[in-house]
């Protein structure tokens, strides 16, 4: 049986310092602190949810970075794990609609 339809709840994952794009976050200057024992991200002083969009947006985008999650796609989130394990096992319909549920993580 192949899904064609699947619902994933969806927090922090991708910017976990695990994966790829949390590393490169971490990496190099932005508008984001990354606090010792805590999950979520802060706000640095003066730069808005929007300035943070658009800088993991940026680098999200990133050849580099793309070129890596497709090398290791068990190094970009929770999430695109999953995706990337039912269509290794073809589980996964060749089209599927995705919907992804965002959740806060609570630090």
């Amino acid at each position: 049986m192949q899904f064609t339809h699947l619902v994933i709840t969806a927090g922090i994952s991708a910017i976990s310092e695990r994966n790829v794009l949390g590393r490169r976050l971490r990496g190099e200057p932005g508008p984001l602190n990354f606090p010792a024992r805590q999950q979520n991200p802060e706000l640095k002083e003066g730069m808005s949810d929007a300035d943070a969009v658009q800088h993991v947006g940026r680098l999200a985008t990133d050849p580099e970075v793309q070129v890596t999650a497709t090398k290791v796609p068990t190094e970009v989130s929770a999430e695109f794990s999953l995706i990337h394990a039912l269509r290794k096992r073809d589980r996964l319909h060749d089209h599927p609609t995705v919907i992804l549920l965002h959740t806060a993580t609570l630090s």
